[in-house]
Parts: C-alpha cells; structure tokens; sequence
C-alpha cells in the first residue's frame, strides 16, 4: 500500500496539481496534522487489508517494521563454527545458531568478567588473574557447569600454567635488564678510575 506521503500525492495528482521533488515534500510540511491524519488512516487501512489478503491467500504472516537490525557479536561466526564443529555430530550450523551462540557468550563473558571484578576487588588486588577468575568461577552458581565439564582441569592448569611461566619471563627480563645496569654502572666506574692516574 502507498504511504501516507505518497496517497497525499495521488490525490492531488487526481485533483489537477503537480508537485516537483521539493515543492512535493514543501507542500506535505504545511499540512496540518489533522489533514496528515486522514492519509495516515487510510494507510493503516489499506495496509491490514493488505496483510489480511497476504495471510488468508498467500498463506504469510505480515511483516513487522519494528524488526531490529541484530548488531554483530564480537565472536567470529567461523570461529564458532569451527570449535563447535570438532563434535562430530555437529556437522552444519545456521547462520542464526551461530549469532545467537555469538550473543550467548559475550553475554556469559560479562558475568563472567563482573564476577571476576567484583572478587578481584574483594581481594583487594589491582590486576585480574587465572586464581581471581577460578575464585569467580567457583563462587558463581552461574558457572557451575564449568566444573562439570571433563576438560575444565586441565583449561585450570593450562592457564596456571601460562600464567606462571609468564610471570617468571616478566622476572628473568627485569633481572637481565638489571644486569645489564649493573654491568653499565661497573664500566663506568672503571673508566673513572683510569682517567684519576693520569696527570
């Protein structure tokens, strides 16, 4: 059905007058609302006679207008489908399955980074760890099924593990860089001592 803009038109059209462009949505702005109104109702009932006919004989349900444009998950659909792929029984996946897996968990991942906020702040510490986001996870009904899981062990381990090995490279690169001071501050008193002898 022709919107209300677009009926305003017709009839004058029908009427003898004909807008250009410009003056068309000039001459629309001047109507008062009283005068839009009546296109605006014989929109509304063009359009359910419209959807009527879409749902009786064509066998559609209408359209609605106030679908939102979904936003984009920060997680990568091929990723998703590839991690759920490695299950030999999930062999295909919508497109849909795959944004609402997206949403689930960026979703979980905000529960999950609160509860770790909230016990890294119960702890008062100023930087989030693999032990501040274990205490999350076991302190959050929300994560239960985490524990459940037959890798969640092994997850734990691998992160301590990476998290310590990262931990004593941050110290081996302070020593050697405390070395290497050491070593600058040796020559240079070296040097002084050579340059006292001679006069």
């Amino acid at each position: 059905p022709l919107t209300p803009y677009f009926l305003f038109l017709k009839k004058n059209k029908e009427n003898g007058v004909k807008y250009s462009g410009k003056k068309a949505g000039d001459a629309w702005r001047e109507l008062s609302e009283k005068e839009k109104s009546e296109f605006t109702k014989e929109y509304q009932a063009a359009k359910e006679k419209y959807d009527k006919y879409l749902e009786e004989v064509e066998g559609i349900a209408p359209k609605t207008s106030s679908k939102k444009k979904e936003k984009p998950t920060c997680f990568n659909p091929a990723r998703i489908r590839a991690v759920c792929g490695k299950k030999k029984e999930i062999k295909e996946m919508s497109g849909d399955t795959t944004k609402a897996l997206g949403r689930v968990l960026e979703k979980f991942m905000q529960d999950l980074g609160r509860s770790s906020f909230d016990q890294m702040k119960a702890a008062d510490k100023k930087t989030m760890t693999v032990e501040v986001l274990i205490n999350a996870i076991d302190g959050s009904k929300k994560c239960a099924f985490l524990k459940a899981m037959e890798e969640f062990d092994t997850v734990v381990k691998e992160a301590e593990d990476a998290a310590e090995s990262e931990k004593e490279k941050a110290k081996l690169a302070r020593s050697k860089k405390k070395e290497e001071k050491d070593d600058e501050s040796d020559d240079e008193k070296k040097k002084k001592k050579k340059g006292k002898g001679k006069c």
